[in-house]
């Protein structure tokens, strides 16, 4: 693959990352498009584009804005083919979030599986009692 190539793949990437990321946010905090572009100042379909990857280049100010509306903060991070360039709060906070990501797509997973009756109520209960 030439590097434009891969450049360009690598772009499709990060902006599909990105809107996964965003999706997920405004889920986690059960924000529906329409109060995101409300609190933008922007229309639904506009939010629809940006969380789908569509958007062919956001800007930082218009991700900084949708940010805001989900009630959460922008953090870029830019990394090199060798680590991520990146201060000991960022890693512990993309660990965080990376984990907190996976905890929070077990737990989807999990509440999606069918489960034998009384099976559900079972697990969840403690296994002791005191």
């Amino acid at each position: 693959m030439e590097r434009t190539e891969r450049a360009q793949a690598q772009d499709v990437a990060a902006r599909q990352a990105v809107a996964i990321r965003l999706t997920t946010a405004r889920h986690k905090n059960g924000i529906s498009q329409r109060a995101v572009a409300a609190a933008m100042g922007t229309s639904q379909s506009a939010v629809s584009e940006l969380e789908q990857g569509t958007t062919p280049d956001p800007r930082i100010s218009t991700l900084q804005r949708w940010a805001r509306a989900v009630g959460g903060r922008l953090v870029i991070t830019v990394e090199t083919d060798e680590e991520p360039i990146q201060s000991p709060e960022e890693r512990m906070t993309a660990a965080i979030l990376t984990l907190t990501d996976a905890i929070t797509s077990l737990n989807e997973t999990m509440s999606r599986q069918p489960t034998a009756s009384g099976e559900a109520e079972a697990a969840s209960e403690p296994a002791c009692r005191q």
